[in-house]
């Protein structure tokens, strides 16, 4: 099931959108599945903060910048960057002038082990500073929302595997 939406927060504009996901009992058993998506323009005054949203949140900075925080650590992200964010711990993020991203809400049995992985604990999310690609595909998932929850897993694991790939060509230049 999908609906569809406008939001009201403040600092959020207008022609922002977003849609929320019920996944399948199938899904939650074998599948990353998609809670909600967005596409937001922010202006200067956006700032939320969370103790626990139950999910993982990539989110692609398309333009302009923010801040995003967790675990006592912050960090500031560009157009062009993407981050994968635990939302199971306290967490927030801001906007740093005019904002617009896209981002997603997702979990599955394996997302917390994906993210232990990926994330090394120094910083406050993990970060992918070459995110075209990933940008793409989380592009496709936006735009589509009904498609098959294998396909959407599918499409969330590629995004996983391009932080996989940043970060083990980053540990090998060291």
């Amino acid at each position: 099931e999908t609906l569809m939406g406008m939001t009201t927060e403040k600092g959020i504009l207008p022609k922002s959108d977003v849609y929320f996901m019920t996944p399948s009992s199938l899904a939650r058993r074998l599948f990353f599945y998609t809670i909600c998506a967005g596409h937001f323009y922010y202006d200067d005054s956006y700032y939320l903060e969370r103790e626990d949203y139950h999910s993982f949140l990539l989110l692609d900075i398309r333009r302009g910048k923010a801040k995003v925080w967790s675990g006592g650590k912050e960090m500031i992200v560009s157009a062009g960057e993407m981050v994968l964010l635990d939302c199971h711990v306290p967490h927030g993020y801001a906007s740093l002038g005019n904002l617009e991203t896209m981002w997603l809400h997702f979990d599955g049995e394996t997302a917390g082990t994906y993210y232990q992985m990926l994330h090394d604990g120094r910083e406050a999310c993990v970060l992918l500073r070459e995110a075209k690609e990933a940008g793409r595909i989380l592009r496709k998932l936006y735009e589509n929302p009904l498609l098959q929850e294998a396909e959407r897993s599918l499409l969330l694991d590629q995004i996983l595997l391009q932080f996989f790939i940043f970060i083990n060509r980053q540990k090998i230049k060291m």
